[in-house]
């Protein structure tokens, strides 16, 4: 299908009814669901701050579900991008068309979707190839790519079979291969028609995304009415082999185009510097000089090498090219190692001292710790600018000198004063360097996250340091240079003396700029003083020596085989010079690169009065600012791109609604060719930065532009910005001439963002009494032109005629200065942030993005505001420049105020008439109340003794009830002292109490004890009673038996 037709099918209906439709009913929320649980899983996996781009987003119901992921959507309907807003007010949602390739999106998503068949729209499968390797190239390294697929015989629930390959019926040799099906659906309901789309087989794109991807799968969706779909997710990205080979090229590697002139050139300075004051031999001093600079360009080629390795995920975040990226492993290290052996290979084979060896050492040491974490010291601050100052040129060229020092034993006084001058500036050369380099490449550092010394502080900061801190003290110490050769070769200083009146040349025309801290590289123009560090100091010196020594001429040839092209460039643009003075100032002849100007014949200065009238109302009318033939060209260009069918939904068509970057390049390039020569007499100075058409389509009755202001392109409290609007026929209300506001300029001049949102921040009721009191058509003829002042309140009618309208319009902006970008996140947003961009981001800016890339540098952030009106403020400044709106007006407000007044005079009379009646009534009232009065004063009287009596009565009552209250208060405290001694004596009592409890107790133990003791008592008596008895016994036996023995011997001694 092509574009139209799309548009046609999904408009402002068709994206109301969409999600509940096919997202959320009973069938389709099964899928929708588990391609939601997809998203989830694909996600985590990718790891820390995924980036998801959603092609076809359509209503953005998938992005809305993820509101915590950095996320954007492309879609090339604008009614279902106004749907998805409404879910998803904070992110980029573009329109555009997913064929076009976008080399800004290159590697920058870490996972790319596209849901629901929408890659079945294109036209043909050449379409499909090209969509496919358009979401392969905008998927990261790390990155996924999930696009769920239909194949044909899941169009018809599985009752189409088609194989996808077979034997061709006609011809043994050879098959037939079904590679994708066309197939139109008839929704009914909606009354749509999706015609031609593409159902490729499900074996194509297997070999499809396997093209780009190493891994390539197919997973299935759950059961539904007996289909089952698939999806397609791919893995690890392939590089092709013609990638490969421009990207894998060594220079390309280690980024010489950023340091071979900027680095090297100034070390042979110091080489060919050391070698005049120590009046080496030509052959020592070449061999010594290519010895150094071998070594240095190894240690360069390791420091960038490196840098870019440790920054290989940062740089993938903010979308940043990286040649060391394509690399595997193994391979970066063998690099590494590789430049390293060369750095100290010359060296130690031409047997340098032990400090040039040492100073070697730290110089591959530094980039070492400036780059490689733990450390990681371009990420610690001022550590980070001090080793990039030291590591790139303080230590190189501490080392070149000690290099060429070492090859004499006793070094005179005057080359070691050098060496220390000469190793001071190239310090602070170096801290000027890496600090610019910093404020260049901060929004890219902003974006991935990278915390530098210069991304932590504001880049006015920045520049104020290097323009009086830094600079300064590198000029000083340039000079000390300069005094200390020439004291040597006194050549050298009418060789400075040349130089300055060159460079008061250049400056005159623009060659170079005296600015040392640009907030981005100069555009065509040289920084002071890099071309005598980088071309012509080591080229006079090599020529002074040669001039002394023929042999020294192989420093000559040296310099210019090594640094031929910025010789011969730096030699045109003074010879361009030479030429401008000769020829009366005019400027150098420009590039072949250059479009070529035509001559302006019909363009005049601003005469006074135009000049008051722009300062006064905001803008003047041009004549005759376009001639007959441009107006041809003109409108024979613009016929070379027909209006889209949607373009009566839109205000205006432009070049924005473009995506292609070439095309708007082209287009804007031929209007500037043209309009650039007639600002020289009317705006010296100015130039534009980017033109465009501004096209309305015919017959139309809603494509007006409403009131607006446009977007602000520099600090208008400091410099003015201006636009041009020129139409190429005839305009009038009816076919939508340009209408202001006269004298609204100074109303509001805050920073105002670039479209989609807040183009004019005040509310309607305040737009509409400015629109109905102030607003000013401006009929032209063609070829008459409106310039204006951009903060200027002015829009344009609808074109009703049968004719499209086409004007062409230009940001006009100071010479050598890059505009600003105002960018609002969202209408939501309360910080507006303000990029200075070069004039080439105009020809690429995706329309609703954050402005990122080359040519842009994050300036500030600040509050979003606007000058506040009131209906009062803008009568007073705006009624005196519209007498004739405003006497009408006033006019009419004298008669309806006068009327009023009629009125409020009859309604007064006739008010007084009924209070005069009113009054007669209330007197006689009033003598009523009188006599009333009277009465009531008597009875009052008498009410007023009976109250004194009662209340002398009640006096005596309180007396008495107070003797009352002190007698009960008394009794009171006797019962309570009462009642203290009856719980004194209860207590005493409860103790007696217990203590009886206690003796009770004590005397039943006591009883127990006697018992017990009785008891034993009785035992023992008895006991003792037996014991008695026993012992009675054995006496009375002793007694017999002593009785016995006493006879026994009487009967013996008787014997």
């Amino acid at each position: 299908m092509n574009e139209d037709n799309v548009l046609n099918i999904y408009d402002q209906n068709y994206a109301q009814n969409y999600n509940q439709r096919f997202l959320l009913n009973d069938l389709s929320k099964i899928d929708a669901d588990f391609e939601r649980e997809t998203i989830a899983q694909l996600l985590n996996e990718i790891g820390d701050h995924p980036r998801w781009l959603d092609v076809a987003c359509g209503t953005g119901y998938f992005l809305s579900c993820f509101p915590e992921v950095e996320r954007s959507g492309l879609d090339i309907s604008p009614a279902m991008l106004e749907t998805a807003r409404q879910a998803n007010p904070k992110i980029p949602l573009i329109q555009g068309d997913y064929r076009d390739k976008r080399p800004e999106w290159k590697g920058k998503w870490d996972l790319v979707s596209c849901m629901w068949l929408a890659y079945g729209y294109v036209e043909s499968l050449s379409e499909l190839d090209r969509v496919v390797e358009n979401f392969a190239n905008w998927t990261s390294d790390r990155g996924i790519c999930f696009v769920p697929f239909t194949a044909p015989q899941e169009l018809a629930t599985g009752e189409l079979h088609i194989p996808y390959e077979c034997k061709n019926l006609y011809n043994d040799a050879g098959f037939i291969r079904f590679e994708a099906v066309v197939w139109t659906w008839v929704d009914e309901e909606m009354e749509k028609q999706h015609r031609n789309m593409l159902a490729p087989q499900l074996e194509y794109m297997l070999a499809l995304f396997g093209r780009y991807f190493e891994k390539v799968e197919v997973i299935e969706y759950p059961l539904v009415k007996g289909a089952r779909r698939k999806a397609i997710v791919a893995r690890q990205k392939k590089y092709k082999t013609e990638q490969k080979q421009t990207n894998f090229t060594p220079l390309k590697l280690i980024r010489s185009q950023e340091w071979w002139l900027y680095k090297i050139a100034p070390l042979l300075t110091i080489a060919y510097a050391e070698t005049l004051l120590l009046q080496l031999s030509p052959t020592t001093a070449t061999l010594t000089t290519l010895t150094a600079l071998l070594s240095i360009a190894s240690v360069a080629a390791y420091g960038y090498l490196l840098n870019d390795i440790c920054d290989i995920e940062t740089d993938q975040k903010a979308n940043k090219p990286n040649a060391a990226a394509q690399l595997q492993p193994w391979q970066r290290l063998l690099l590494c190692l590789l430049f390293l052996s060369i750095g100290f290979a010359a060296p130690l084979l031409t047997h340098l001292g032990t400090i040039p060896l040492a100073l070697l050492a730290a110089n591959y040491l530094l980039p070492t710790l400036y780059s490689v974490p733990p450390l990681r010291l371009k990420e610690r601050g001022i550590w980070g600018i001090l080793s990039d100052a030291a590591g790139a040129h303080l230590v190189p060229t501490l080392f070149v000198a000690a290099t060429v020092l070492s090859q004499t034993p006793d070094p005179p006084r005057n080359a070691l004063i050098f060496t220390a001058v000469a190793a001071a500036h190239a310090f602070f050369v170096g801290l000027r360097g890496i600090l610019l380099h910093q404020l260049w490449d901060r929004a890219n550092d902003l974006n991935s996250g990278i915390t530098t010394f210069v991304s932590q502080r504001p880049p006015e900061t920045v520049q104020r340091w290097i323009n009086r801190l830094v600079f300064p003290v590198e000029i000083a110490l340039l000079g000390s240079i300069a005094i200390l050769l020439s004291g040597s070769a006194p050549l050298l200083l009418v060789f400075f003396i040349v130089y300055l009146l060159v460079i008061f040349g250049q400056v005159k025309f623009d060659q170079v700029s005296l600015n040392p801290s640009p907030l981005s590289p100069p555009v065509k123009q040289n920084i002071i003083p890099h071309d005598l560090y980088e071309v012509w100091l080591p080229l006079a010196l090599a020529i002074l020596l040669s001039s002394r020594n023929p042999y020294y001429l192989s420093f000559v040839v040296m310099t210019l085989i090594l640094f031929f092209p910025s010789v011969k460039n730096r030699a045109i643009g003074i010879v361009n010079v030479i030429k401008s003075v000769f020829t009366l100032g005019s400027r150098p002849t420009p590039s072949t690169t250059e479009a070529p100007r035509p001559t302006p014949t019909n363009v005049t200065p601003l005469t006074p009065a135009m000049q008051q009238q722009l300062e006064t109302e905001g803008y003047v009318v041009l004549e005759n600012f376009l001639t007959p033939d441009e107006l041809e060209d003109l409108r024979e260009l613009v016929s070379t791109d027909p209006l889209p069918e949607n373009a009566d939904n839109l205000s205006s068509y432009t070049l924005f609604s473009k995506s292609d970057p070439v095309f708007r390049q082209h287009h804007s390039d031929r209007l500037k060719a043209i309009v650039n020569p007639k600002l020289t007499p009317l705006l010296p100075n100015h130039r534009a930065a980017f033109c465009t058409w501004y096209r309305k389509s015919p017959n139309s009755a809603i494509n007006a532009t409403p009131l607006h202001q446009d977007p602000s392109l520099t600090d208008e409290t400091e410099t003015l910005s201006y636009g041009i609007w020129c139409p190429l026929m005839d305009v009038t209300p009816e076919n939508g001439c340009l209408s202001v506001v006269k004298g609204s300029h100074p109303l509001n001049s805050k920073p105002r963002p670039f479209y989609p949102f807040s183009p004019f921040p005040y509310d309607s009721t305040l737009a509409s009494l400015i629109q109905d009191r102030y607003l000013t058509p401006i009929p032209l003829k063609a070829g008459q032109a409106i310039l204006y002042d951009r903060r200027l309140f002015h829009g344009a009618s609808p074109n009703t005629q049968d004719r499209e309208r086409v004007a062409l319009t230009c940001i006009i902006a100071l010479q050598n200065t890059l505009t600003h970008f105002a960018y609002l996140e969202s209408a939501e947003s309360e910080t507006l942030e303000c990029f200075a961009v070069e004039d080439d981001f105009y020809n690429r800016y995706i329309w609703g993005e954050k402005p990122q890339g080359d040519g842009v540098t994050l300036i500030k952030t600040e509050p979003y505001t606007y000058d506040r009106l009131t209906p009062e403020l803008i009568a007073e400044k705006l009624d005196p420049l519209h007498p004739d709106r405003a006497i009408p007006r006033l006019k009419t407000q004298l008669a309806e105020t006068q009327t009023h007044l009629e009125q409020s005079r009859s309604q007064r009379q006739q008010e007084l008439t009924a209070s005069n009646q009113q009054l007669h009534q209330k007197t006689t009232e009033l003598a009523t109340l009188k006599q009333d009065y009277s009465q009531t004063q008597a009875e009052l009287e008498h009410l007023r003794e009976q109250l004194q009596t009662t209340q002398t009565q009640h006096q005596q009552t309180q007396a008495e009830l107070e003797r009352d209250r002190t007698q009960l208060q008394q009794t009171q405290a006797e019962l309570e002292r009462d009642r203290t001694q009856l719980q004194q004596t209860q207590a005493e009592l409860e103790q007696s109490q217990e203590q009886l409890q206690q003796t009770q107790i004590q005397l039943q133990i006591s009883e127990r004890q006697q018992q017990q003791m009785q008891a034993i008592l009785e035992e023992s008596q008895a006991e003792l009673s037996e014991k008695t008895g026993e012992l009675n016994q054995i006496k009375s036996e002793q007694h017999r038996d002593r009785l016995a023995e006493i006879i026994r011997r009487r009967f013996y001694t008787q014997g």
